[in-house]
């Protein structure tokens, strides 16, 4: 049995191994109808799978779409025009419309539901993608089209960091998305110390990173040039960074014109900007230029209240702050470095964060008066299972993954959980199981040796006195 298995896993890995080759082999040639793609999620890493036990939620008569992290013929698709202007062999072109065709169900093709989700999903103001007899057609848009060489140079979408070289700082903001703003655009110092050698690497924490995206929108993609319009967004908050009343700060809007900036290069050694990079940064509706000033930010949220004796009162960070102004003339001094984040740190936060909406969508429903059935409560607890195991790999926790919770407000979540009455109510059994899990969570998230974590859960230990009651 042991000797089946292992030859079984080996045999996964052999063939990930050729589709990843075969996948290098295809990149940059060109997509003709009748052969068969899958198509990866970019944001989770997961393929798009057909079930074939599972029905979709919104009509029955179809079967469910899934996301997976492996491969398997349930993730193939021929690519088919979705007109007869086209025919098989032909080119595929942007804007063109096609189906896709299921190699596991020949056809059955991936289709979108009339109806909406429903109450019951996180996404319930979307259609629900299944599979379907029927055919429903998708066009093609571009992204961008990538060249050798591109991974060198910043493109529309990466996931980066500014530093400060001069102020040895952070460019930072707090805070959740779909959720307030705890923290506005500020300055985290970060001075590097040679007798602390985790100063001497790029900072880990999600609170730092941005993303840029062009002027026009978030669909077109490729690589971005120097002093080219582009909007910058906060990950942590997915709000775009702005300039109001002379004041850095982030909105929700878009469309807003003072959304727009440029970065200017130090050095410029061509249009392209490499990772590393030094810029200077203009805000293009006012013309002024980002400073880092010498002022200390007032956190908006206080880290301790004026009685000193409570837990509450504890300072989880020794860090300073300092403001981020804009000026009308640019600043020798006022160079950024574009730190690129990793891919590895990338992906555990597009994992952690795309926990955040079902943990709202829950306290939500709660507050709301509705009710934990059997089903609800189950999938509750596998993702919160899901979201404690996540943060262990080979059996020892993984800090970077840790902080997430921190840095995604996902403990101030779970607090706002635990608050929920219960006592009397309904689905009290449920709930109570529900509870356990969510104290599991942050015991997973305390283990180790984090000051930062522990200290940053202590302003709620009076919170959890009142939970329970100690009996000798």
């Amino acid at each position: 049995m042991r000797n089946a298995v292992s030859r079984a896993k080996a045999a996964a890995d052999a063939e990930n191994d050729d589709n990843i080759l075969e996948q290098k082999r295809q990149l940059g040639k060109k997509v003709l109808y009748g052969q068969v793609i899958q198509l990866r999620h970019q944001f989770t890493n997961k393929y798009i799978h057909v079930s074939t036990t599972k029905t979709s939620d919104t009509e029955s008569n179809n079967m469910a779409v899934e996301l997976k992290e492996e491969n398997s013929k349930h993730a193939l698709f021929r690519l088919m025009p979705r007109y007869k202007v086209k025919a098989e062999g032909d080119v595929v072109q942007v804007d063109d419309q096609v189906v896709l065709e299921s190699m596991k169900s020949p056809g059955s093709f991936l289709h979108v539901s009339k109806p909406l989700l429903g109450h019951g999903s996180v996404y319930n103001k979307s259609h629900e993608l299944n599979v379907s007899v029927q055919q429903s057609g998708f066009t093609i848009n571009r992204k961008y089209k990538p060249v050798a060489g591109d991974e060198t140079k910043l493109q529309f979408g990466d996931i980066i960091r500014f530093y400060h070289k001069e102020m040895e700082a952070y460019l930072v903001a707090e805070g959740l998305f779909d959720d307030e703003i705890c923290e506005d655009v500020h300055m985290r110092l970060r001075p590097i110390n040679q007798s602390i050698p985790k100063t001497m690497s790029p900072s880990t924490s999600a609170i730092t990173y941005w993303q840029i995206e062009r002027q026009e929108g978030p669909v077109s993609g490729g690589v971005l040039k120097w002093e080219q319009q582009c909007k910058i967004i906060h990950m942590c908050t997915r709000k775009y960074m702005t300039v109001k009343d002379g004041q850095v700060t982030l909105t929700s809007d878009h469309l807003d014109p003072a959304t727009v900036f440029r970065l200017h290069p130090v050095i410029r050694e061509s249009d392209d900007i490499p990772p590393d990079s030094y810029c200077r940064m203009e805000h293009v509706v006012t013309g002024q230029w980002l400073h880092g000033g010498s002022e200390t930010y007032k956190k908006k949220q206080l880290d301790g209240d004026d009685n000193i004796q409570s837990m509450a009162a504890l300072k989880w960070t020794t860090a300073e702050f300092r403001v981020i102004e804009t000026i009308e003339e640019m600043q020798y001094d006022d160079a950024f470095t574009i730190q690129k984040v990793d891919e590895e740190l990338v992906r555990i936060f597009n994992h952690m964060a795309g926990m955040v909406p079902f943990v709202q969508k829950l306290i939500a429903d709660k507050k709301e008066g509705h009710a934990l059935n059997a089903k609800m409560a189950h999938d509750a607890e596998s993702a919160l299972q899901e979201l404690s195991s996540f943060m262990v790999v080979n059996g020892h926790p993984i800090k970077n993954r840790q902080k997430l919770l921190r840095n995604l407000r996902i403990v101030e979540l779970l607090i706002k959980l635990l608050q929920i009455p219960f006592r009397g109510t309904p689905d009290q059994f449920h709930m109570t199981k529900l509870f356990v899990e969510t104290y599991h969570v942050m015991y997973v998230y305390l283990m180790g040796d984090s000051r930062k974590n522990e200290l940053y859960i202590a302003k709620y230990i009076d919170f959890f006195q009142s939970q329970f009651e100690l009996r000798e």
